[in-house]
């Protein structure tokens, strides 16, 4: 809790998202200084949520598809035991 300060919010009610029933939005001090509408702020904050929820968010990182990363993952996991089988095999030789 803020003592002594102002801030100025967007309250959105019954937002649309499966996920988010309610949310609370702090206005910068450089947009409400600037005389923003109303309107103008809350198709921001619509944006921002929409943005946020799952289904309509973008997957950023996650270049390939899940069957070429678990391709790739198999793939690493075998050269990895092979590795690990021919140098186990290069030091029992060795003693």
């Amino acid at each position: 809790m803020l003592r002594g300060c102002l801030k100025k919010t967007v309250y959105l009610k019954n937002t649309g998202s499966k996920i988010f029933d309610e949310a609370y939005f702090l206005i910068s001090e450089r947009a409400a200084s600037s005389g923003i509408s109303s309107d103008d702020m809350i198709a921001e904050a619509g944006r921002i949520i929409d943005e946020c929820t799952i289904g309509k968010r973008k997957r950023i990182g996650k270049g390939l598809p899940f069957g070429a990363r678990f391709r790739t993952a198999i793939i690493s996991f075998l050269i990895g035991g092979a590795l690990g089988s021919t140098v186990s095999a290069v030091i029992f030789a060795l003693l």
